[in-house]
């Protein structure tokens, strides 16, 4: 297989929440937010997208996005371990798979 597209160590939020976050630097390599692609985990066949949502957090006069992927289908496949890292692979145009990494 070839090398992962994504990687990204988890926060506990993440898990908690359903959701894996995509950098902004990182978006070139996935689908546009907002259009559906398959994710295979563990076998298991999920339609998801990148969400993009408007944030604050660096204070009022800086609005900007965050995006992100939702895992709430299956954050579960996912250990809960202190923050497990994970890897995204194209396996082909609007495909990909996820792992996770020891």
């Amino acid at each position: 297989m070839s090398p992962p597209v994504y990687t990204r160590r988890l926060s506990a939020t993440e898990i908690k929440a359903g959701f894996i976050m995509i950098l902004k630097g990182s978006l070139k390599l996935f689908p546009p937010p907002g259009e559906k692609f398959t994710l295979h985990v563990k076998r298991k066949e999920f339609q998801v997208r990148i969400h993009k949502v408007s944030c604050k957090c660096r204070g009022p006069d800086k609005p900007h996005f965050h995006w992100y992927l939702d895992a709430s289908e299956f954050i579960d496949l996912i250990p809960s371990k202190a923050r497990p890292e994970v890897a995204l692979f194209k396996v082909k145009e609007g495909v990909y798979q996820l792992e996770v990494l020891k």
